[in-house]
């Protein structure tokens, strides 16, 4: 099998989150849409931290789905918190500044792949 290009990877595992919620209830899919749509902008306005800190601390269980499959992408063989323990906050507050960049890159990235298939195939408020 040939090696796909992180595009493609990075929309394989987008995809696969996006669908895994398509059973989800209308609500629950308007408020993930939402919730991937405001991460990535939250993330440029506070930074990689604060935003990923103000999504884990949020009560709503989709606040905790988008973060989990920003954390999952992120520690994935070959991405910046790969072999990495603990929670995405934690990965954070314990790497260099380097990494931490490469890691907000890698996750603005991601989310932009997370936020067209939430568009294309879960319901939203428009």
């Amino acid at each position: 099998m040939s090696r796909q290009i992180l595009a493609q990877e990075r929309a394989k595992h987008a995809l696969k989150k996006i669908t895994a919620y398509e059973n989800k209830s209308q609500d629950e899919q308007k408020l993930f849409n939402s919730y991937v749509a405001s991460f990535g902008p939250m993330i440029l306005m506070n930074g990689f931290g604060q935003a990923c800190a103000f999504y884990m601390a949020n009560k709503k269980s989709e606040h905790k789905d988008v973060l989990n499959a920003v954390e999952e992408w992120l520690k994935k063989e070959g991405r910046p918190f790969h072999g990495k323990e603990g929670h995405i906050v934690q990965c954070i507050t314990e790497c260099d500044m380097s990494r931490y960049r490469l890691a907000q890159v890698e996750a603005l990235a991601y989310l932009d792949w997370l936020k067209k298939f939430s568009k294309a195939f879960l319901n939203s408020e428009g």
